[in-house]
């Protein structure tokens, strides 16, 4: 992985977060950092105060590879942890925001049997 840029700025526009799909607003001050892959990808790591501070939980907890994690290992982490009598506070919080921020379930259309 090779870093391009790595800087807390405020926040001129809304974005999203890469690690909770939540708001950040206008003003607000997020985690940029901006890297190539080992695949050869370009990606720019956008995440909130809130998953910023549990940032060292998760890569304390989960397998991830040499471009670190992600929003997968944010969410493996809290499920895992959610129970947990030192994590769970953070673990639920992080499930709050990642949960409010889903798209509404389209359920399946049932089929009857001919």
């Amino acid at each position: 992985m090779t870093t391009l840029e790595d800087v807390r700025p405020k926040a001129v526009k809304a974005h999203e977060c890469s690690a909770c799909w939540g708001h950040i607003a206008p003003g607000e001050t997020y985690h940029r950092v901006v890297f190539i892959s080992w695949y050869g990808d370009l990606t720019v790591w956008k995440c909130c105060k809130a998953c910023e501070d549990i940032r060292g939980l998760v890569a304390a907890t989960v397998d991830h590879d040499a471009d670190g994690f992600g929003h997968d290992e944010y969410l493996e982490w809290a499920r895992d942890h959610e129970d947990d009598a030192e994590q769970g506070e953070a673990a639920r919080a992080y499930l709050g925001r990642h949960n409010s921020f889903l798209p509404a379930v389209v359920s399946p259309v049932v089929r009857q049997q001919p």
